[in-house]
């Protein structure tokens, strides 16, 4: 017998074929014998590159379905208690040529992640997306769960915490996806602490910390991961302290309100997610002739309240499920009207925890855009609004009514409104429609048979599933009309 140090069957079927090929050339026996018990596989070929956690971390340059198949059979009989991979695909006219075969090649991993398509310089493709295989994925149930990821450094952060004594973890792909192996490597040992939460200041009683917090019921799509750590501000102060602590430990702070214009990823939020729960966020009262309302008043509190008061001019936010500190920062808008033209004055929290006051117009400024701001300062804590009309409650109240009839379709879906802004000139409803992708499905998100800038997503859907089709719906109205539509929807990961 001879021992071949190159596990799995295709690595002795190519040491067979070099053996044969080297007797036909008349080589010795006992030559081909020690060449092939030194034989060696090159760097990417079933490399493990680190042990995490008692994880093992193996690269591979598989790219092709035949290849991935081969890695995958062999990993297999490795007997590891479980199989996680993250998968770069690898050109786009490969992608979509191949699509429907890389399934079947991942047939016994237990999770995979999918990058976006290495490009390789060849242009974006319709078709050849890594939402396109993602949806082939979720069409052949072959893995057990399937997510997508934006990017190396988030794949490699939820690795971190995912991995467990026993598994292995696949690295696979010929683009740059080996850097996540990498990052392993130099990682492994550390013994860097899983959760950020550690060293969190104490905060008072009015406010509750908890890790690994489900935001999948905290947004109006209903899916997505979980928060690292999860802060119900009950006071200013506390959510100082919180920002102070993570801009000195690094970590991302962002402000969750009702989840109405954003799609966590199912990879969950590393950092603080903050939801302001405190007396004062929820504060509205008459100021300077104007209105000062508390960034976490919800936008229905928000209207009932001008309608009780007289303070017309807001009925545009009907039907909105958000906050003021969100519709703020969106600047949402319907009907012609949008909320940075109400806007006197921002107050807001900065990095490190100082409050400051900006206005419209003035130096440093907030600046307002088409469903977009910028320069507000940090966590905006509560806004000043202009009256935009004094009406009598009766004219409100008919006016509400109007705007919430055209809206009642949307009552009980699951979907964010609008998922991508109207580009000059036209309507994204409109490109999506005409490139025939109302009713479209990836998973349990669907495009909306009623609007096609709607998502929707049912039971069982995934974070992951309404990403797939935003891609593909890009990549397809690209295709048919030239336009790159630009998502309204925030994405969180």
């Amino acid at each position: 017998p001879v021992h071949v140090a190159a596990p799995g069957l295709h690595n002795v079927l190519n040491a067979l074929a070099c053996a044969a090929t080297a007797m036909e050339m008349g080589l010795d026996a006992g030559i081909i014998r020690q060449a092939l018990e030194k034989t060696a596989l090159p760097a990417r070929r079933f490399e493990v590159t680190a042990n995490v956690a008692g994880a093992m971390v193996l690269s591979d340059y598989a790219h092709h379905p035949a290849e991935v198949r081969a890695l995958v059979r062999t990993a297999l009989k490795l007997g590891r208690r479980r199989i996680l991979a993250v998968f770069q695909p690898h050109r786009y006219t490969r992608t979509r040529s191949l699509g429907a075969q890389f399934p079947p090649a991942f047939e016994g991993v237990d999770e995979l992640v999918l990058l976006p398509v290495y490009s390789a310089s060849e242009p974006p493709l319709a078709g050849g997306t890594a939402g396109d295989l993602y949806a082939a994925f979720r069409e052949q149930g072959v893995c057990r769960r399937v997510l997508m990821a934006s990017s190396r450094s988030q794949v490699w952060e939820y690795a971190k915490r995912r991995l467990m004594p026993g598994d292995l973890f696949l690295v696979i792909g010929a683009g740059d996806v080996d850097r996540i192996a990498e990052w392993a490597r130099d990682w492994a040992g550390h013994g860097e602490e899983r959760s950020c939460q550690c060293g969190l200041p104490e905060l008072s009683p009015a406010s509750r910390v908890a890790a690994d917090e489900p935001l999948a019921p905290r947004t109006t799509f209903g899916v997505g991961g979980t928060a690292d750590v999860w802060v119900e501000a009950g006071s200013v102060r506390d959510l100082a302290e919180v920002q102070r602590w993570a801009s000195e430990k690094g970590l991302p702070v962002r402000v969750l309100g009702a989840g109405s214009n954003v799609l966590v990823s199912d990879m969950g939020l590393r950092g603080v997610t903050v939801r302001l729960a405190g007396g004062r966020f929820r504060r509205i009262e008459r100021a300077q002739g104007g209105v000062r309302a508390g960034a976490g008043v919800t936008i229905p509190a928000f209207l009932s309240w001008c309608e009780r008061e007289g303070v017309g001019g807001y009925e545009f936010l009907e039907g909105i499920p958000g906050t003021l500190g969100g519709a703020v920062r969106m600047n949402a808008g319907a009907w012609g009207f949008q909320l940075g033209d109400f806007v006197a004055e921002v107050v807001a929290l900065d990095s490190s925890g100082a409050t400051i006051m900006k206005r419209p117009g003035g130096p440093d400024g907030p600046v307002f855009g088409y469903r977009c701001s910028s320069n507000l300062g940090g966590i905006v804590l509560e806004v000043a609004l202009k009256i935009g009309a004094r009406l009598d409650s009766c004219e409100i109240s008919a006016r509400r009514r109007e705007i919430a009839a055209a809206r009642e379709w949307m009552r009980g879906l699951r979907c964010a409104g609008s998922v991508f802004k109207n580009p000059d000139g036209d309507k994204a409803g409109r490109l999506i429609e005409s490139a025939g992708l109302k009713g479209f499905r990836v998973g349990g998100a669907a495009v909306s048979q009623r609007h096609a800038n709607v998502i929707t997503a049912d039971d069982g859907a995934l974070a992951s599933d309404v990403l797939a089709l935003i891609e593909i719906v890009r990549s397809r109205v690209r295709a048919t009309s030239g336009v790159d539509l630009e998502p309204e929807v925030v994405v969180l990961e």
